[in-house]
């Protein structure tokens, strides 16, 4: 964006946009004025992670599922997983 002019912007992200737009604000923080994302993913840190033992079974098995990728059944990931050519073969069975 500084190649562009502009000294100060904002941001916004949705789906992997929502990625991207929070790893420019880890990585360049200083000309940013603001994100804002429309799909939020968040886990729990390590040291959190690592202290399962005050959970409860269903937190834990709550927090064990979140490491598995999640389905395709949000934005561009549902579109692409239905229209992409490895798709049609699935669709029809």
């Amino acid at each position: 964006m500084g190649r562009l002019g502009y000294q100060r912007y904002g941001a916004q992200g949705g789906d992997w946009g929502a990625t991207v737009t929070t790893a420019l604000a880890i990585r360049h923080p200083e000309p940013l004025a603001g994100i804002r994302l429309n799909m939020v993913t968040a886990f729990p840190d390590r040291a959190a992670r690592a202290s399962h033992g005050d959970l409860t079974p269903q937190e834990q098995a709550a927090l064990a599922s979140g490491s598995a990728s999640p389905p395709c059944t949000t934005g561009t990931s549902w579109i692409r997983a239905v229209t992409s050519p490895r798709s049609s073969s699935r669709r029809r069975s």
